[in-house]
């Protein structure tokens, strides 16, 4: 079996996803005993006013849980070179050894 070296995995895979939390605080979703409260959205009209989760929904590619209580947007980035990747891995070893 071969293996496959970062520059075949950067041409297989070149971007790099991240969630974005929907939602005003990280303690709401971690002890799940405060209600959720969406992100305001700004500059809605009165007749958006009440829809915000559907227009997050339909402007931004975004996940929810099975139950649907959790919203995320995903956000694809392109992945950094490859000598920024060694350069930061590099300063993170760095840093774990010292922890």
């Amino acid at each position: 079996m071969a293996l496959l070296s970062v520059a075949n995995i950067r041409t297989i895979v070149p971007y790099l996803y991240i969630y974005l939390l929907l939602y005003t605080s990280y303690e709401c979703i971690k002890y799940s005993t405060l209600s959720l409260q969406l992100l305001p959205v700004h500059f809605l009209s009165r007749s958006e006013l009440g829809r915000e989760q559907e227009i997050l929904r339909e402007w931004l590619d975004v996940a929810a849980t099975e139950e649907g209580a959790v919203l995320v947007a995903r956000q694809a980035a392109e992945r950094p070179p490859l000598l920024v990747a060694q350069l930061t891995e590099e300063w993170l070893n760095h840093y774990r050894k010292i922890a």
